[in-house]
């Protein structure tokens, strides 16, 4: 009998957990007798509104019994063509060769040889021959504009 002494104080505890739940649940059963039963005079308000709401329903769901989709006729409107647009042809590029790039030792302007529609023309950047502008130059291509249209153009 080594633990006499926590029986001791645990049998005080668990008689009064049981003596809470006795209590508890007596009660619970003593106010539901003494429960007073008011009537409310509380009606909860009705919202009116002058709008109505519409919808419609296409009830357009196959038929069960006959298998067959019921298709309300629909009126048909005229259609009108509209206006032709006016079709602009795009004026062919020139045939534009790009033949080699010469550099300057004293300064560091580039020329190029250009050969527009068989002309062989030398041009720097920003140089314009029959409408087709030179942009840029590199070692193995050029850009050209032509009619706010560029291309490049490769060795």
């Amino acid at each position: 009998m080594k633990n006499k002494k926590t029986v001791y104080l645990v049998l005080p505890v668990v008689v009064g957990l049981w003596a809470l739940v006795i209590y508890k649940v007596v009660n619970i059963y003593s106010a539901s007798e003494k429960a007073v039963v008011s009537t409310s005079s509380f009606v909860p308000p009705v919202f009116v509104s002058n709008t109505m709401d519409t919808f419609s329903i296409t009830a357009n769901y196959r038929d069960p019994f006959l298998g067959k989709t019921e298709v309300p006729a629909v009126k048909k409107t005229p259609v009108v063509a509209p206006p032709p647009k006016k079709v602009i042809e795009p004026t062919p590029w020139p045939a534009v060769t790009y033949g080699g790039v010469i550099k300057s030792r004293k300064s560091n302007e580039q020329l190029c040889m250009v050969s527009i529609n068989g002309q062989t023309n030398f041009m720097k950047e920003g140089d314009v021959i029959s409408d087709v502008l030179l942009k840029k130059i590199y070692k193995d291509s050029i850009d050209v504009v032509f009619r706010k249209e560029k291309r490049v153009v490769r060795k």
